[in-house]
């Protein structure tokens, strides 16, 4: 196991500290650069906490058997994938040489399935929007309308603006994502009955509100200022489950929007690359590519109710 001389790598306050002061840094993903931070934080505050001053495969080791106490292999992972970054800029530390670091981390995922987040049925979602009482719910189910009708992620929603939201008639809104995960804009259409809906969220807007984000806190009947974190919205889907009273409303996380937009647009006879295309699915990726020369629709509509 390769080992750093005693002065290396030695810990230093400075280096809790997430803005960066070497241009070096700006090579970090951007859309992300914080949470980089984050997690090169997290390691040194254990580093501190831990009395450990110096930076080697064993402490890199270490740290990771702390985090596979709570953590995921995915999330593992991740935290690696950013720590590697981090590491390697600040610290000149190349921890992709840490053979008995990444064999500890393969090890951790065999036998790891990861669980999906559980989907809505089209009648989970009638029955939460016309029986839920709007003075406890008015904000779920707006966040619902929208995230299903767009296939949102949970940033996404966050991170939906006012001027991202267009109405075109009495029946139909159009809604513009912006900055996605994969760096390119989409819309998609809310109609009908589900505009109203929308509109009495707006209207509840205060005035002189210093964010331009949609989504604001809701409690009993009232917006107030402060926007919704993307916990709070990550969460909205246990929220309704388990108002529906529906088994194991915990499994009901932030991707549960996703999931169920694309059953529902599955279950309309959509085929895979409409699928894709829907849910802003990057070419290449594990699953089943389609053919980056079709247009990419630019409105979807996805919430309709199934024909009788």
């Amino acid at each position: 196991m390769t080992e750093t001389s005693d002065d290396e790598g030695i810990l230093n306050p400075d280096d809790l500290k997430g803005t960066p002061k070497d241009p070096e840094l700006t090579f970090l993903p951007e859309k992300s650069r914080e949470i980089y931070f984050r997690a090169y934080d997290n390691f040194n505050k254990w580093r501190l906490e831990n009395d450990i001053k110096t930076l080697s495969e064993t402490v890199l080791l270490s740290y990771f058997m702390h985090l596979s106490q709570t953590k995921q292999p995915p999330t593992m992972w991740s935290i690696y994938s950013m720590l590697k970054a981090t590491m390697k800029i600040k610290d000149d530390v190349h921890i992709e040489n840490y053979s008995e670091l990444i064999t500890f981390l393969k090890g951790m995922q065999v036998g790891h399935n990861p669980k999906k987040s559980k989907m809505f049925t089209f009648s989970d979602i009638d029955k939460f929007i016309n029986e839920a009482p709007d003075i406890i719910y008015l904000g779920a189910k707006v966040i619902l309308i929208i995230g299903i009708n767009g296939g949102c992620r949970t940033n996404e929603l966050m991170n939906l603006t006012v001027d991202g939201i267009e109405k075109h008639s009495d029946t139909l809104m159009l809604i513009k994502l912006s900055n996605s995960k994969t760096s390119t804009d989409r819309s998609f259409v809310v109609r009908e009955e589900y505009v109203k809906i929308v509109e009495e969220y707006q209207s509840l807007r205060p005035p002189n509100t210093k964010t331009d984000r949609f989504f604001l806190q809701y409690h009993k009947g009232k917006c107030i200022r402060q926007p919704m974190g993307v916990n709070k919205i990550g969460g909205t889907p246990r929220d309704i489950a388990t108002y529906l009273k529906l088994q194991d409303p915990q499994d009901y996380t932030g991707h549960c929007f996703r999931r169920t937009s694309a059953s529902l647009l599955g279950d309309s006879g959509a085929d895979l690359s409409s699928l894709k295309r829907h849910g802003d699915i990057r070419p290449g990726t594990s699953r089943d590519t389609y053919a980056e020369s079709q247009p990419k629709p630019k409105i979807w509509v996805c919430i309709d109710p199934p024909a009788t």
